[in-house]
């Protein structure tokens, strides 16, 4: 997986911003026809996965939870509905290290996973969940770029990896 130092790839469609009026980032990959989206208020969390085709994005979450959209270079527009909340946004094009980043650690037995979204403004939104688990979403510390790592809730650092659509969500 690229690091947060290595090239974008050109196939690949990047776009971060915040959601309007919710608290709330979001970061969306595009690749080959398939998207992944990542909302995030700190406390909590929802993953998005589905298709890109002809400008538009039809992408689902658990729970029943939607992102619509339509996209071009110029950016994305879209709503996102999902337990209970219903939120419009506009997000530019980004590159790294804006985007989206994940970690992996095991915490007393427990596989956590942890997300950050990287603002065009150097700003980030991100959250930490044990077992999978989004319920659990916990707000993360930033990724500090000068030394490629960050530290969790729990105080175990990490060192996040720069995803996008061609890596999907595993």
């Amino acid at each position: 997986m690229p690091t947060a130092t290595s090239p974008p790839n050109a196939a690949v469609h990047d776009y971060a911003g915040r959601v309007d009026g919710g608290g709330a980032s979001l970061a969306i990959s595009i690749y080959e026809g398939k998207a992944i989206a990542y909302v995030c208020g700190g406390t909590f969390e929802v993953w998005f996965t589905g298709t890109a085709k002809n400008g538009h994005l039809a992408l689902t979450g658990r729970y029943g939870a939607t992102l619509t959209a339509t996209y071009d270079a110029q950016g994305t527009h879209g709503r996102v509905v999902g337990s209970g909340r219903h939120w419009t946004f506009t997000a530019p094009p980004v590159k790294a290290p804006s985007g989206l980043y994940r970690a992996y650690t095991t915490y007393q037995g427990v596989k956590v996973q942890a997300t950050w979204i990287v603002l065009p403004d150097g700003s980030q939104t991100g959250a930490a969940d044990a077992g999978g688990d989004t319920a659990t979403a916990a707000p993360v510390g930033p990724i500090d770029f000068r030394t490629g790592t960050a530290v969790l809730p729990n105080g175990l650092p990490v060192q996040p990896t720069r995803i996008d659509g061609a890596q999907g969500r595993s």
